[in-house]
This record gives structure tokens, C-alpha cells and sequence, in this order.
């Protein structure tokens, strides 16, 4: 089974420079950048990295956390 690739909108190859052409998934354990146009790929280990990181959190793991956010409405003084 293919496993399911996540497309990175916005990024470009470091090779190739194409626009939207990065997919992201999971191959033996590690996270795989991988460049549909050219074939460039880049991957990580699951363990490097702060865990803390929103960008080294597991695919499809929740946020684990929430913020409060408060909106001004810059027309009321």
C-alpha cells in the first residue's frame, strides 16, 4: 500500500525550484520530503528534533495544545 502523501502548499524544491510539487510521508519510521516534478528527496528521523515542535509532531497527531485569542475591533475606540 502507498503510504498517503501530504502536498506542502507554497513550497518550493531545493533542487528544482518547482512550486508545489513537495509531498510528505511516512517511510520506515521516518518523515520523507519528496519532490514529485524532479525526485528530490530529504528525510528525518522520527526521534531528531524538539518533540515540542509543531513541525517534528507525528502526521495526523493532534495539537496537544490551545491559546486563547482575542479579537479587537479596530473600528470601537
Amino acid at each position: 500500500m502507498k503510504p498517503l502523501r501530504r502536498f506542502i502548499a507554497g513550497a518550493r524544491c531545493p533542487r528544482c525550484e518547482a512550486e508545489d510539487t513537495l509531498a510528505v510521508f511516512e517511510r520506515d519510521g521516518a518523515r520523507v520530503c519528496e519532490c514529485v516534478s524532479c525526485g528530490f528527496t530529504d528525510a528525518q528521523d522520527r526521534g531528531a528534533g524538539d518533540a515540542t515542535d509543531p513541525a517534528n509532531r507525528g502526521l495526523g497527531e493532534p495539537i496537544a495544545t490551545a491559546e486563547a485569542v482575542r479579537i479587537i475591533d479596530p473600528r470601537k475606540g
